[in-house]
């Protein structure tokens, strides 16, 4: 009963018990499920039902509970939703977008596609900006996030999208689901969900089109699987004739204007007597060609087949350039690889040097202490002002700032804990006598032991003392061996990863499986807005994550996945509350 209360088979409310045992009435309503699935019509819940209840599908209802059905669904087969957008050019805005499709490019690239499908057949123009004024927001969330639909997790509800100007602002918007698989032209049925289909299928509720029982028709409701040879169905064109073709829109003049001086091709136009014959589900799919008229019927077609033929053309075209840009990045990954195996017995060879002396150094170390040799002076306490931090990290919900050999230990942003600035060895006595400095510190998410990186080496702390065999090689995460230190690390909410920023590279860190991701490194271009080079990066308790370079910070909107407006800002001024004048530079902007 869930079920069909969620997609429409039934209200909401609470119904009366009776209504659940009348036989008749929930045998309907069970063959309406059973036809919007295109699977036998039984009228009783059987395997087949139950399956089809468990395939994963879009979230919106397939029909009105409060409408009389009657024998037929409606009278044409495709269904309109809504009545449409009232103007010819529609702009769309990317809020955010999913790691497992790994970049912001892949998205936007994928629902250009999606839109160009229902541009061919609508004459509607989509632009991509980059204000939130936009017509349509696509938006990744998982479970509540607040519109009243909440997702269910993996599987099950895989989006959802509103028809236009319903629900006030959220009309036309689509959300996705971030608990799905989401991947791009997959293996196989195993291999993830093709964001493809489900973005075309979305966008066109985005455009007024609710779900249709024709199984061909990209609106049936259930995810059938990724197709590499994607078309629309010839319902979906008809639809897309009844709501844009045969109005006439705002923009049209200024639209056809400019289609008219570019192409001599006509657009493409469904026959109406083609709509006439398609209503009812025993009817067949065919034109009715009449004696009169025969001749434009045939011209249409003609028409229809060459706009088809133009259009996979187009897509073949944008296949081979995605097919050119993967090559140009395998060819320069392949450059970087090259350079990493030329260094690797040099890298080896240092990084056994560098532990025995280590080792060297803390048996020293030791015999001094037991002799009580303390005649080494402190050494010089760096100016926190002076920017340029070596770590910056949130530990035990305490704002931790490292510069050189000492630490700073706030309770809140500018609030200093008496006793500090301090030692780093002060606090934490276990890390090697040679420190000089430390390169990277976070805390785990797993666990909350705290991660020292320190040249080649990583030091896990549970804040008593070293744990897991430590001092450990960057190699035990997965770094290559050319990797001789990293510039900053930090555990990022967004993807629920861990990320380690070397230079112009940056890798991710599945904790949960205990490897690097594959892939990695990739370019530090692909955190929008972000320098290379970073001194530091970290999230802090308001959920926001923030890099450090020079005396400046950036503050990371992690939903929208770009520096908050108004960034950078001096990082002295703002976290340790220095007075910009004593920084010997010119303040932040």
């Amino acid at each position: 009963m869930r079920f069909m209360q969620k997609f429409g088979y039934l209200p909401k409310e609470d119904i009366n018990a009776a209504s659940y045992f009348d036989t008749r009435s929930l045998e309907k309503d069970i063959i309406r499920v059973q036809k919007f699935g295109n699977i036998p019509q039984t009228g009783v819940i059987d395997n087949a039902t139950l399956q089809l209840m468990e395939t994963p599908r879009c979230g919106l209802p397939d029909v009105d509970p409060y409408e009389d059905q009657g024998e037929h669904i409606r009278r044409k087969r495709f269904i309109l939703g809504g009545d449409g957008w009232k103007k010819r050019k529609i702009t769309y805005l990317v809020a955010n977008w999913s790691p497992q499709l790994r970049t912001k490019e892949n998205v936007q690239r994928e629902l250009r596609r999606a839109f160009d499908a229902w541009s061919t057949y609508s004459n509607l123009q989509f632009l991509e900006v980059n204000h939130t004024t936009a017509d349509i927001i696509i938006y990744f969330a998982s479970y509540d996030h607040s519109d009243g639909y909440a997702f269910d997790g993996p599987s099950g509800i895989l989006a959802h999208a509103y028809y236009p100007y319903e629900f006030g602002s959220y009309g036309g918007d689509v959300h996705f689901d971030e608990s799905e698989e989401w991947t791009i032209r997959p293996k196989d049925d195993y291999s993830g969900l093709d964001f493809f289909t489900v973005a075309v299928h979305e966008i066109g509720h985005s455009l007024g089109l609710a779900h249709s029982p024709v199984s061909g028709s990209i609106m049936f409701p259930y995810y059938k699987g990724y197709k590499p040879s994607f078309s629309l169905d010839y319902d979906d064109v008809m639809a897309m004739w009844e709501l844009y073709i045969k109005r006439k829109l705002d923009g049209d003049d200024e639209y056809f204007k400019s289609t008219t001086t570019t192409t001599t091709t006509p657009a493409t136009y469904p026959d109406e007597d083609h709509q006439a014959d398609a209503a009812g589900d025993n009817e067949g799919d065919g034109v009715d060609r009449r004696k009169n008229g025969g001749r434009e019927e045939e011209e249409k077609e003609d028409d229809f087949y060459e706009e088809d033929r133009k259009r996979r053309e187009e897509e073949e075209r944008r296949r081979e350039e995605e097919r050119k840009r993967q090559r140009e990045e395998d060819e320069e990954r392949k450059r970087w690889e090259e350079e990493i195996r030329k260094k690797e017995v040099e890298a080896r060879r240092k990084e056994e040097e560098e532990r025995r002396r280590w080792e060297e150094e803390e048996e020293e170390s030791w015999v001094k202490r037991k002799e009580g040799d303390t005649t080494k002076p402190p050494p010089t306490l760096p100016n926190i002002c002076h920017g340029s931090y070596d770590a910056v990290a949130l530990l035990r919900q305490e704002l931790f700032v490292f510069k050189d050999e000492y630490l700073w230990r706030y309770s809140a942003r500018g609030r200093l804990r008496e006793g500090y600035p301090s030692l780093i060895r002060s606090l934490f006595p276990a890390l090697p006598t040679f420190l000089k400095k430390v390169d990277a510190v976070f805390e785990r998410y797993s666990d909350s032991s705290i991660i020292f990186f320190i040249g080649k080496y990583y030091y896990v702390h549970d804040g008593d003392r070293l744990v897991e065999g430590s001092p450990l090689p960057l190699t035990n995460l997965g770094l290559p061996q050319v990797q001789t230190s990293i510039d900053a690390a930090l555990y990022w909410p967004r993807a629920q990863k861990t990320y380690f920023f070397s230079r112009d590279w940056y890798y991710r860190y599945n904790d949960a499986e205990g490897r690097m991701d594959d892939g990695y490194p990739k370019n530090i271009t692909k955190w929008n807005g972000l320098p290379n080079n970073l001194d530091a990066a970290f999230t802090y308790s308001d959920g926001e994550s923030y890099f450090f370079r020079g005396y400046q910070f950036w503050r990371y909107n992690n939903k929208l996945i770009r520096p908050a407006a108004g960034y950078p800002k001096n990082a002295p001024e703002y976290w340790a509350g220095c007075d910009p004048e004593s920084q010997g530079h010119s303040p932040a902007p």
